[in-house]
C-alpha cells in the first residue's frame, strides 16, 4: 500500500491547475508567461481565498517587445476569467500581478476593513477592488 500525501490546503490543487493554465493562455496570446512568485492566501475571518500571481516584469521587459499593459487588456482578463472560471483582478501596485479569487467566502457580508488585519498592505488595493465587484479596477488596482 502506497502512502498518500495529503495537501495541507484544500485549494492547492485548484491553484496548481490555474498556474499551469495561465501560462498556456498567456503564451497562446503571444505574451511571455513568466511569473516571479505565486502566493495562496486565505482570510480566516471571511474565508476569502486568493491566489496571487506576480509577473516577472524585469524578465518580460528584457526578453519581450510587448508592453506590460498588454497583460491587463480587458479582453485578456475576460478570457482568463472565462477559461479559469474564477474572478481575475489585475494590479500594478507593488509589481504586476493578478489576483485569482478562488473563493469569495463571506466577503460580501463585511467588505469594510477587517481584511487589512490578515493581508499585507501591498495587497489591500486588490482586496478592496474584490470587495466591490460592481466596480471596475483600473490598471493600478484602485477603484475609481
Amino acid at each position: 500500500m502506497e502512502a498518500q500525501t495529503l495537501d495541507p490546503h484544500p485549494y492547492a490543487d485548484i491553484a496548481r491547475d490555474i498556474r499551469a493554465r495561465v501560462v498556456t493562455i498567456l503564451g497562446g496570446r503571444g505574451l511571455l508567461p513568466r511569473f516571479s512568485s505565486w502566493r495562496l492566501a486565505q482570510d480566516p475571518t471571511t474565508g476569502l481565498v486568493v491566489l496571487f500571481g506576480v509577473l516577472n516584469a524585469h524578465y518580460i521587459a528584457t526578453h519581450s517587445q510587448t508592453a506590460t499593459s498588454a497583460y491587463f487588456q480587458p479582453h485578456l482578463l475576460e478570457d482568463l476569467t472565462r477559461a479559469l472560471e474564477v474572478q481575475v483582478v489585475p494590479s500594478d501596485s507593488d509589481g504586476l500581478r493578478y489576483a485569482f479569487i478562488l473563493d469569495r467566502g463571506r466577503i460580501d457580508e463585511d467588505p469594510t476593513g477587517r481584511l487589512s488585519q490578515h493581508f499585507p498592505a501591498e495587497q489591500l488595493l486588490i482586496l478592496d477592488s474584490i470587495a466591490r465587484p460592481a466596480s471596475s479596477p483600473n490598471i493600478q488596482g484602485q477603484v475609481p
